[in-house]
């Protein structure tokens, strides 16, 4: 049964039809196909990454690659062979017009605590602060970076009520209208930037209490970031706490634009914690490479699963590099080379060079099980050194 099952989410996650797996395998279809209809869901697949998530920021060698309390989202776009109710049209999608995002996130230590899908046609900012919220893992995150397409100052507001930093990459900061606190902050050497109307405190004061009920409704899962903006959005006039949110996101949009342009560290931790997520989602296409990396369900839960899948075979790569780069430091410290705690920033478990991920699937679980420890590491002979001419002529 436990091999089926690893079977059957190996083959969801590469995005293969059971009946190859079934031929790559040696198993049995109907078995596939019955553990796949009664034991693969959503939710434990979900379990199973957090599991895995919290497991990795517990190994010693992830805190080096980042402290856990920040993380990037970013949407990867898939085409969809069939009509469903999130595929839509999309001039950027790889291969077909017609497609869905998978939206992730991707935390500084280069595991992925959250994924859903969602329509390619709609912004992706709503996406972002479910995300932060409901992610379920032990990562005490605070910190949120996105790209341009990633944020709005509707969102600047709701990530504030919600006690955490927002941190977007921001291009073409010579066309962002920021907004000064007084009118006189116009008349200093920044005035010039200050091309927005002064910020409306009392508007924020009016509405307060019930900003605050609108985050603790989304702290809690009573609605969701991306129906809750999607709703204010289409009201034709903004009133109440949506102009109160704005104004308080303007606030906090404008702080995060002065800080891009004048602290060179803070746009460095947000390029290289973007780079990350980047790098895993070339790990995600490679995983997913089955079908030409198409979906071919027409539903939300097929797709989902197999977006699931996909994150939880990413999420064991993580870990299974992280573990063997442990193994592989420590064998140079055995062997009296110099390990530097400096240089371990630098490394990173998003690798997979070393992974076939075509061929022919295994599960022998009896001889894992008897199996203690890792594998033995493949060490690299040192080639003997080369002779110098003054070597040759003394012979």
């Amino acid at each position: 049964m436990d091999a089926h099952l690893f079977a059957v989410i190996l083959a969801y996650g590469c995005n293969l039809p059971l009946t190859t797996m079934a031929e790559a395998s040696n198993l049995s279809y109907h078995q596939l196909v019955h553990t796949a209809d009664w034991y693969l869901r959503e939710a434990t697949i979900r379990e199973a990454i957090i599991a895995l998530v919290d497991y990795h920021q517990s190994l010693p060698l992830s805190a080096a690659f980042g402290s856990g309390t920040s993380a990037m989202s970013d949407g990867i776009r898939f085409g969809v062979t069939a009509r469903s109710l999130y595929a839509r049209n999309n001039p950027r999608l790889p291969t077909r017009k017609r497609g869905v995002t998978v939206y992730d996130m991707t935390s500084d230590q280069g595991s992925q605590p959250y994924l859903d899908v969602i329509r390619c046609d709609i912004r992706e900012s709503a996406a972002v602060l479910d995300a932060a919220l409901h992610h379920e893992t032990e990562l005490p995150l605070k910190e949120h970076f996105t790209d341009t397409h990633g944020y709005t100052e509707l969102m600047f507001g709701l990530f504030d009520l919600e006690s955490r930093v927002f941190s977007p990459r921001i291009r073409d900061l010579p066309s962002q209208v920021l907004y000064p606190m007084r009118p006189e902050h116009r008349r200093g050497t920044l005035g010039a930037l200050f091309r927005g109307g002064v910020i409306n405190k009392d508007r924020i004061r009016a509405n307060w209490d019930q900003m605050h009920r609108i985050a603790a409704s989304l702290q809690d899962g009573t609605v969701t970031a991306q129906l809750l903006v999607s709703k204010l959005q289409s009201l034709k006039q903004q009133h109440g706490a949506h102009r109160g949110i704005q104004e308080l996101g303007r606030v906090f949009k404008t702080i995060s634009a002065l800080t891009y342009i004048s602290d060179e560290d803070y746009r460095r931790r947000i390029h290289h914690t973007l780079n990350k997520g980047e790098l895993l989602h070339a790990l995600a296409r490679e995983v997913f490479f089955g079908q030409q990396g198409l979906f071919r369900e027409r539903d939300y839960e097929g797709q989902l699963n197999r977006a699931t899948c996909m994150s939880l075979i990413i999420n064991a790569i993580v870990v299974w590099n992280t573990r063997y780069l442990m193994a592989a430091l420590d064998e140079l410290r055995r062997q009296g080379m110099t390990v530097n705690d400096s240089d371990l920033p630098y490394l990173t478990p998003l690798l997979w060079e070393h992974i076939t991920f075509h061929g022919s699937y295994h599960f022998d679980l009896r001889a894992a099980q008897q199996q203690s420890g890792l594998r033995p590491l493949r060490l690299r002979q040192t080639p003997p050194d080369h002779r110098t001419d003054d070597d040759a002529d003394e012979e």
